[in-house]
């Protein structure tokens, strides 16, 4: 996603990074933030290698699954208007 600032804003914070595996490659999850030019870009990774779990993996990908969510909605971004 690209957010254009149209020059009437500047950034004063972006979250950091992240990134998260799932144990023997079955999956991932990556959020990157930067800026440029006057736009801030974030991009979101999500990937499962497998569509079937066994329930062994319950609480590993409830695990996992709060963080992606936690990915989406707690990260804050600061502009301010110039």
């Amino acid at each position: 996603m690209k957010i254009d600032l149209n020059n009437q804003c500047q950034v004063e914070q972006l979250p950091t990074s992240k990134s998260i595996k799932l144990p023997e490659g079955i999956g991932s999850c990556k959020v990157a933030y930067s800026e440029t030019n006057g736009s801030i870009n974030v991009r979101f990774n999500y990937k499962l290698n497998k569509y079937s779990f066994s329930t062994d993996y319950y609480e590993t990908l409830k695990d996992f699954f709060s963080k992606v969510i936690a990915f989406q909605t707690k990260e804050t971004i600061v502009i301010k208007k110039i």
